[in-house]
């Protein structure tokens, strides 16, 4: 590094401040709160090396075996996940609502309405949709991502 700095000292200093101060830009996404408990504004923030990736959201076309109970409402079934057998899937949003709606599968008639507060193990593919959301009349819609289950197989009852 001293043939490439020259023997100088300062420019030794220069070259190891622009590091620090690139990985430091390069760390943007790693941001910590004040009290160091790593959430800004209410959101999870990873810490590098303790708790990132840990906790995540389904993902768009990704096959998943999940356990849970079926629910329904109105006549739309749901999925509610066991955070206790799949803790990577308590995120804060998901822990408020640990459900996921269950779309149907063509050639795959599945009577959910027989699995209806039940726990089962199931085979499914995430789908990702944008729900648009009216808050109230005359306002602007809010557009949301969500994720839908599609059923791959037939469910299994675990208890």
């Amino acid at each position: 590094m001293t043939k490439l700095l020259g023997s100088n000292s300062r420019s030794h200093a220069w070259a190891v401040a622009a590091l620090f101060t690139s990985l430091a830009a390069s760390m943007g996404p790693f941001a910590f709160a004040a009290d160091g408990s790593g959430s800004c504004n209410g959101g999870e923030v990873p810490i590098p090396f303790e708790d990132s990736n840990h906790r995540v959201e389904l993902a768009d076309g990704e096959i998943y075996t999940l356990i849970g109970r079926v629910r329904f409402l109105l006549d739309t079934p749901y999925l509610e996940v066991d955070l206790a057998q799949h803790p990577w899937l308590a995120n804060s949003k998901r822990k408020l609502s640990p459900v996921y709606p269950i779309d149907g599968t063509p050639g795959l008639p599945i009577d959910w309405r027989l699995h209806e507060g039940k726990v089962v193990r199931t085979y499914m593919r995430a789908r990702g949709f944008i729900a648009r959301l009216e808050i109230r009349p005359g306002y602007e819609p809010r557009l949301e991502y969500r994720i839908a289950l599609e059923p791959m197989l037939q469910p299994i009852q675990s208890r």
